[in-house]
């Protein structure tokens, strides 16, 4: 099971991808990432959650 750190790394060089593709991909490229789409699982959700409840604890907040 990976760490945190590294399903966190994960998140956010997905979410950079994904914000990249918004504005460089057709519509049709964006159906087919959702076709692809696997969802986390409930354990895997939860430490993401659970690491972020972490964070910010220690004062780092996450950028929306």
């Amino acid at each position: 099971m990976p760490s945190l750190q590294e399903i966190f790394q994960f998140s956010l060089e997905n979410y950079a991808l994904r914000k990249q593709n918004q504005t460089q991909r057709p519509a049709r490229g964006s159906t087919e990432e959702i076709l692809d789409w696997q969802p986390h699982s409930p354990e895997v959700l939860q430490n993401m959650r659970n690491h972020l409840e972490e964070l910010k604890r220690l004062g780092i907040e996450a950028i929306n």
